[in-house]
């Protein structure tokens, strides 16, 4: 898809994220190196599970989306990535979950309706690139990695409305782990 609009600096390229602490990011990134692939690899940094791309936002529209962003109500969930996977057109190589959490899903509907209808048609796939420009691989599974999910964030990407670096512009912490049975 090519982007037609010419750049603005009041339009900001934004998305909803899970970003992983940096322990869990040098881990998955660490993962991949193990798993010999091609292609181009993800920095550290830019390790991420989008829940919703928002794509070019008026700035003035920020606020709202984090207003919005302050009243979602969600618990804190651990998700583990024990999948390696790939989208063959894009050549993206990535590692995501066998099994979705329920409140993974939750959240990325609260905070999107075009998101919300993706998952309602099983096209949302919540996963964690890490490889660009990369051949087809054959989707197995991997050994977990296990992330605990205590918050969600707003992410810019570049400047201008065109993509690049990321700036986080707002963060916000999930609620309690629910208890099971057994926690009782």
């Amino acid at each position: 898809m090519v982007d037609t609009q010419p750049p603005s600096a009041n339009v900001q390229r934004l998305f909803f994220a899970l970003m992983p602490p940096a322990g869990i990011a040098k881990a998955i990134a660490a993962r991949g190196q193990t798993l010999a692939l091609d292609g181009r690899v993800v920095e550290t940094e830019r390790l991420h599970l989008t829940l919703a791309f928002l794509g070019r936002i008026e700035a003035e529209a920020c606020t709202q989306l984090c207003e919005k962003a302050s009243r979602v109500q969600a618990p804190a969930f651990t998700l583990v990535l024990d999948r390696l996977g790939c989208f063959v057109r894009p050549g993206i190589v990535w590692l995501g979950p066998s099994v979705v959490p329920g409140p993974l899903l939750d959240l990325a509907a609260k905070l999107d309706k075009n998101t919300a209808s993706a998952i309602e048609k099983g096209r949302y796939r919540p996963h964690v690139t890490i490889r660009r420009k990369a051949m087809a691989v054959e989707g197995r599974a991997i050994a977990p990695i296990e992330w605990p999910v205590s918050d969600f964030s707003l992410i810019a990407s570049g400047e201008s409305g065109r993509p690049g670096v990321y700036r986080e512009l707002g963060r916000w912490p999930l609620g309690a782990r629910s208890v099971g049975p057994r926690g009782l």
